[in-house]
Order: C-alpha cells, then structure tokens, then sequence
C-alpha cells in the first residue's frame, strides 16, 4: 500500500461483487489504510460486471 503514500484521493473500480471477492478485499484494504492515513478519502466502485465496459467506467 505504500504505492498510495502522499495520495488524497484514491479509487479502486473492482468487477462485480458476486462474481468476486474484489469488492470485499478493497473494503478490508480500505479499513485497514484508514487507521493508519485517516485523511484520505478512498472510493470503492463496484462495477456490477466482470465484462469489457469495465474499460469504460475507468477510462471516463
């Protein structure tokens, strides 16, 4: 996680939550970067598809 080091805002898109533990693992990750860097906002997108209009949602 030090790769977000410095960051203020971050977001994590992950493919669909009942195909995936993604979503879950970004929640847990999420937490667990907050107690340490309480001032970050993080953004966890779930995208409700495993397919390529993912490419979409991240590229807009």
């Amino acid at each position: 996680m030090k790769a977000f080091d410095g960051a203020s805002n971050i977001f994590v898109v992950t493919i669909t939550g009942t195909l995936s533990g993604s979503h879950n693992s970004a929640q847990v990750a999420k937490k667990l970067y907050l107690e340490e860097h309480p001032d970050v906002n993080i953004h966890i997108i779930d995208t409700l598809s495993a397919g390529g209009e993912n490419d979409l949602i991240i590229k807009n």
